[in-house]
């Protein structure tokens, strides 16, 4: 069960900082710097794209192509959104998921009081 709760807790980790970034951008669009939120969120698209190996893809650069996607779309950048879900969707049928990790997390879905 140790294995399940570092994986848990990566998990928390990686939502913590998706929103965090979700947050500081929608910021910088409502003070109206609409230039800083998009260089902020292409800086975190290359950074995402140069840790993606050839063929292999996870959940976590999923959720955070995900994530850009929106924020793109609260500025507007329709064609980047489109994109972004395309690069989403040509990746999601090859994403590496361990199958022992995913069934241990069943059954802290089913009784949160378990790990």
């Amino acid at each position: 069960m140790s294995e399940m709760r570092k994986t848990v807790d990566g998990v928390t980790e990686l939502q913590e900082q998706l929103q965090e970034l979700y947050e500081e951008v929608n910021r910088m669009i409502e003070e109206g710097d609409e230039d800083t939120a998009r260089a902020l969120i292409e800086a975190n698209y290359e950074s995402l794209m140069e840790q993606f190996e050839p063929g292999v893809y996870c959940v976590e650069q999923a959720a955070m192509l995900d994530v850009l996607a929106q924020l793109r779309m609260s500025l507007g950048d329709f064609v980047e959104v489109e994109d972004l879900l395309i690069q989403v969707c040509n990746h999601s049928s090859s994403i590496v998921m361990d199958p022992v990790a995913v069934i241990e997390c069943i059954p802290s879905h089913l009784n949160p009081d378990i790990g």
